[in-house]
C-alpha cells in the first residue's frame, strides 16, 4: 500500500484543487466502475455516499469525463470539479 499512497499523494500534490482529498479507493471491472470511495474534508452540501453510489456503473474510459460533467460534483466536494475528479481517478486507474 505505501507506493500506491505515495502515487496517490504525488497526484494530488500537483492538483491544489484537490487538497481535501485524503484518498480513494476505486474497483473496476469489465471497464465501468465497480465502486468508489472518496476519502477527505470536501465540505460540501451532499451526501458523498450519494456520488459514490451514482458513479457506480459508469464507464472508465473514454465516457467517464462527460458522466461526471453531469453530475453536480461540487456540490458534493466544494470547489471540486467534475474535470479536477476525472484527473484524479484517471491517473489513479493507471
Amino acid at each position: 500500500m505505501g507506493g500506491w499512497f505515495w502515487l496517490f499523494s504525488l497526484i494530488v500534490g500537483l492538483y491544489p484543487a484537490l487538497k481535501s482529498f485524503r484518498g480513494c479507493t476505486l474497483q473496476v471491472k469489465e471497464g465501468h466502475i465497480k465502486s468508489v470511495r472518496f476519502y477527505g474534508d470536501f465540505f460540501g452540501n451532499g451526501e458523498l455516499s450519494e456520488l459514490e453510489s451514482t458513479m457506480a456503473g459508469l464507464p472508465l474510459e473514454p465516457e467517464l469525463e462527460d458522466a461526471l460533467g453531469r453530475l453536480d460534483v461540487d456540490y458534493y466536494m466544494n470547489e471540486i470539479t467534475a474535470s479536477d475528479l476525472y484527473e484524479l481517478l484517471e491517473r489513479v486507474h493507471i
